[in-house]
């Protein structure tokens, strides 16, 4: 009895023995991880691994690093998995993607796990811009270079497109706030892709990538060096391939990137867009820039000054007899909501609504004003007289059927605080 006793207790020390020693070891494992996890992100950029670049018989590109990290997390386990599939569920894609993509797996480990599958399936597929989206959204600026790689031997627009969309959007990732060896190697490769999306718009055939390039280009670059760049394409000889509202959308959104900008840039577009013989289409999508600037208030004062007089004129006409589209009512409302904030056109929302004799302008007000101004509108004491215009405009014959199912919501809007 004693033997066995102590039989027992000998097998429960060595198997407590064994137990210490892998689980030493398993610390160990983790400790080197988590020490790799906090190194500083400049040292990435002195201790990358080195690509090389396959092709395998279906042309479908790869890059395959030499000394490849392998990734033995669980959701990346699962997004092999399923990627492997011939006929794949998105939804069942989506949950495990969005599983990695939330859980407390660093960041660093993600992007590699991402990367890690993009090398193995390549990146002409369907699959892969998948994988560059849901990359996209870690702002992998460690991963640069490689990026500029794979972009530089890719046939497919697509997929470049999406790498150029990244590397635009990459730079989201600088904080002032960052550690400053970090923060040095975050504009270093700013710089890199600045330098980059330059060559390649001087050089790309493709009408789309450039247009791209040049809009990732513009949110980078200063603006004079914007503006140099589009006169460069502007003497390429293939210049026939785009249209000038093209040009004019990205000058325009440099141009109110910074105050400085609008001073410098603003009153030229502004000029241009006066002239009466200027193509429509460029005009509308110069005003819905602008429109939607001052509202987010991101104009200066001086600059909405300068502009006071161009918009006032851009007023977008409504008229009763003839259908007006929710589209049009909602450009009036986002014309009138820009105006009422410059203070030299002495325009407000609610004096729209007290003196205007068009009932298709008073509704677009009521229809899309927020809350407050709603409420500010209702407790005007003239609010009485603009409820019952609204009701005699039912009743007339030369306004438009359909018009006048937009007044009726405008009418519903006022009712409610006010006695038939």
């Amino acid at each position: 009895m004693f033997k066995k006793i102590l039989y027992i207790v000998l097998f429960i020390a060595l198997a407590f023995g064994i137990f210490l020693y892998i689980n030493q070891s398993n610390k160990k494992e983790v400790d080197t991880l988590r020490e790799r996890d906090v190194q500083k992100v400049s040292k990435i950029s002195e201790e990358k691994r080195e690509f090389h670049i396959e092709k395998s018989n279906n042309k479908a590109l790869t890059l395959k690093p030499k000394n490849k990290i392998k990734s033995d997390n669980i959701y990346i386990t699962r997004l092999k998995k399923i990627l492997a599939m011939e006929r794949i569920d998105i939804l069942q894609l989506d949950k495990i993607m969005s599983d990695l993509l939330t859980s407390d797996i660093s960041r660093k480990d993600k992007i590699e796990g991402i990367w890690d599958i993009l090398n193995e399936i390549g990146f002409t597929s369907e699959k892969s811009q998948y994988l560059l989206d849901s990359l996209a959204t870690l702002l992998p600026i460690e991963l640069t270079d490689e990026l500029i790689d794979v972009y530089n031997n890719l046939d497919n627009s697509n997929i470049k497109i999406k790498i150029i969309d990244i590397l635009a959007k990459n730079i989201d990732i600088a904080n002032p706030n960052l550690e400053e060896d970090k923060l040095k190697f975050i504009i270093k490769k700013i710089g890199n892709i600045e330098s980059f999306l330059e060559k390649n718009i001087l050089v790309e055939q493709d009408k789309s990538i450039l247009i791209n390039a040049l809009t990732a280009y513009s949110n980078i670059a200063d603006s004079e060096d914007t503006q140099e760049l589009i006169s460069q394409i502007k003497e390429r000889e293939d210049i026939d391939l785009f249209k000038e509202e093209e040009f004019l959308t990205i000058l325009t959104q440099t141009a109110i990137s910074t105050e400085e900008a609008q001073e410098e840039m603003l009153p030229t577009i502004i000029e241009k867009m006066s002239d009466p013989t200027i193509n429509p289409k460029e005009r509308e999508s110069f005003n819905q820039i602008i429109l939607d600037t001052i509202n987010a208030n991101a104009l200066s004062e001086s600059s909405k000054r300068e502009l006071a007089p161009y918009l006032k004129a851009q007023e977008p006409k409504l008229e009763t007899d003839k259908r007006v589209s929710t589209d049009t009512i909602s450009k009036y409302y986002l014309w009138a909501e820009a105006n009422s904030k410059i203070e030299e056109n002495s325009i407000s929302l609610e004096k729209i609504v007290m003196e205007s004799k068009n009932p298709i302008k008073i509704s677009s007000i009521l229809l899309y004003a927020d809350e407050k101004d709603i409420q500010k509108i209702k407790k005007n004491q003239n609010i009485v007289d603009v409820y019952s215009r609204l009701k005699l405009a039912l009743a007339e014959n030369k306004i438009n059927d359909e018009n006048k199912i937009i007044i009726r919501d405008a009418i519903s809007i006022l009712k409610s605080s006010l006695k038939e």
